[in-house]
């Protein structure tokens, strides 16, 4: 799917350091949604994104978990999807150990940049098809 787009591969995230406090656009698969749990604040949805590379076609990290603010979401994405996701890249705190790691913050729009095909009674996918250009 997306790997076959990647150029070069660095360390997880190295990349998205340069781009820190920076609007920019990345391109990712869908996998799933998710839901974070917080005691302090209220639950909110996630959407996990893997084999993330940035625009210029550099690789930047293996996934991202992007909070699924209302608005966002501009098309019905489903697994395997490859997706286009505007944001800044910020330091957010892990809830399990408190230590810090970039991601997409702020996230504006995601949008589908290449569909996935299934076969309905097989489960498998066919050939993918570009939907947006």
């Amino acid at each position: 799917m997306l790997n076959s787009k990647i150029t070069e591969v660095v360390d997880v995230r190295t990349l998205l350091s340069e781009f820190e406090c920076k609007y920019v656009t990345l391109t990712g698969t869908f996998v799933r949604f998710g839901e974070c749990k917080n005691s302090k604040v209220n639950n909110y949805q996630t959407i996990l994104v893997t084999d993330v590379i940035m625009e210029n076609g550099k690789y930047a990290c293996n996934h991202l978990w992007i909070k699924n603010r209302e608005g966002i979401i501009k098309e019905d994405i489903k697994f395997g999807d490859i997706v286009e996701m505007y944001g800044i890249i910020a330091r957010y705190r892990k809830e399990k150990d408190f230590s810090t790691e970039l991601g997409l913050t702020y996230c504006k729009s995601i949008y589908i940049v290449e569909r996935q095909l299934w076969k309905e009674d097989e489960g498998t996918s066919e050939d993918s098809v570009v939907c947006r250009s």
